[in-house]
């Protein structure tokens, strides 16, 4: 297997350690992003589900906008690494497309440290919320963003999971 290498080094040359976890990590966010298209179709099932039901029998699922909600954090977050990964529409291409030598790894360099800053204070974020307060449930009124009787946990876990992944993956990025 020929891995190419922005140094220009050849496959014997290269960290071992690197590579392993390169590809290590390129598991955890292909997994990541088959969730995300796990959620993807079973919201677009349960949109079906809630037009039949609401125009043939009068009977929409209950709760179908607050799940629409959660789902949507859930495959928002856990693709995103892999996008990373493979250079998708992710970063401003159309003025880092502009710039060349210096100026651009310049521009690239500010551009990872802003997006680890914002991910790093994501994932310190995400756990905080999803822990309650002594005496009060996780269900309680004063959780943001759910409804009452659903657990927060449900959209907020896996996002910080995932943003960990794209952590590490900015963390991993070759230089």
């Amino acid at each position: 297997m020929n891995i190419t290498d922005p140094g220009g080094r050849s496959d014997p040359e290269r960290p071992v350690a690197y590579i392993r976890f390169d590809g290590w990590l390129g598991h955890v966010e292909n997994a990541f992003n088959l969730v995300a298209a796990f959620a993807i179709l079973s919201l677009m099932l349960l949109a079906v589900v809630q037009v039949v039901g609401r125009l043939a029998f009068n009977m929409p699922v209950p709760g179908f906008i607050d799940i629409t909600e959660q789902a949507m954090a859930i495959f928002a977050f856990a693709g995103v690494a892999y996008c990373q990964r493979v250079g998708g529409h992710i970063r401003m291409e159309i003025v880092l497309g502009t710039l060349r030598g210096r100026t651009l790894y310049i521009c690239e360099l500010l551009g990872v440290i802003l997006i680890a800053f914002t991910v790093a204070l994501l994932i310190w974020g995400g756990p905080g919320t999803i822990s309650t307060a002594p005496g009060r449930s996780a269900t309680a009124p004063w959780t943001s963003a759910c409804p009452p009787g659903r657990p927060s946990w449900l959209c907020r876990l896996p996002s910080a999971f995932s943003c960990s992944a794209l952590s590490c993956r900015l963390t991993a990025m070759p230089a």
